[in-house]
C-alpha cells in the first residue's frame, strides 16, 4: 500500500480540508445556510496555494 501513498497529494487534500471546514465553521457561527451563496475571498501565501485553489475550485465550491 505503500507504493500508492504520495505525500505532496495528502498534503495538499489536507489544506483543501481545512479549507472547508474552517469556512463550513464561520458559515454555522454566523447562522448562514448552505444553501445560501458566500462570496469567499483567500489569501494565499505563495504561487503553489493558488495553484491548488484554482485546480479545485469547483470541488471547493460544491461543498461550500
Amino acid at each position: 500500500m505503500e507504493a500508492y501513498q504520495d505525500s505532496q497529494v495528502e498534503a495538499q487534500m489536507a489544506q483543501l480540508m481545512e479549507l472547508i471546514r474552517a469556512v463550513r465553521t464561520i458559515r454555522n457561527e454566523m447562522n448562514t445556510p448552505l444553501s445560501k451563496p458566500v462570496d469567499l475571498y483567500i489569501k494565499v501565501q505563495d504561487a503553489a496555494g493558488q495553484a491548488l485553489l484554482e485546480a479545485n475550485q469547483a470541488y471547493i465550491k460544491a461543498l461550500l
